[in-house]
């Protein structure tokens, strides 16, 4: 897992790359995997940090299906607020609140939409993750598709009701022609 990890980075290094958004990472970021990957970074680049989202869906693997990931090194470090993930706890985005000049405030979203529309496809899915979350959280025949549009967007008009850009790097997984 982490020789792949390695190439990413060092591709990102070589092309001077300050922010990334990596989708569908398959990884299962539990907090020691997380550590383990900003140590990776932070060596290569000599700083930075990353936000990861995963389900909250338990796996005792290191692969899990889904996931987005942010990446962020160089001067931008200096300038980050916070990060999170989705409020749900569904692997769908993450995200971080640069503070710019002249009280400008960035948020940079790397999201992952899923491309399934049922649970055939699997139980490990992406999909049947966010499904059986939802139906934990109380929500009758959730459409996880449906219900990634309506958070996503309502995020991005909170942040923009607070004045705040939005740069959104994300895999919908669906024809934009």
């Amino acid at each position: 897992m982490w020789d792949k990890w390695k190439e990413v980075l060092s591709e990102l290094f070589r092309n001077e790359v300050d922010v990334a958004g990596l989708v569908e990472t398959n990884i299962n970021w539990s907090p020691l995997r997380s550590r383990q990957a900003i140590n990776l970074l932070r060596k290569q680049f000599g700083n930075g940090t990353m936000i990861n989202a995963t389900s909250d869906e338990p796996s005792s693997s290191a692969y899990k299906q889904g996931g987005a990931s942010l990446l962020l090194t160089g001067n931008i470090i200096g300038a980050i607020d916070h990060g999170s993930s989705d409020q749900r706890g569904l692997g769908r985005w993450s995200y971080c609140i640069i503070h710019g000049i002249n009280n400008i405030k960035v948020v940079i979203i790397t999201a992952y939409q899923i491309c399934q529309d049922t649970l055939t496809t699997g139980m490990h899915t992406a999909y049947a993750q966010q499904y059986r979350i939802l139906r934990r959280q109380n929500v009758h025949n959730p459409k996880p598709k449906k219900i990634f549009d309506n958070d996503l967007a309502a995020q991005i008009k909170q942040w923009r009701n607070k004045n705040y850009d939005v740069l959104l790097m994300i895999d919908a997984n669906t024809h934009l022609l």
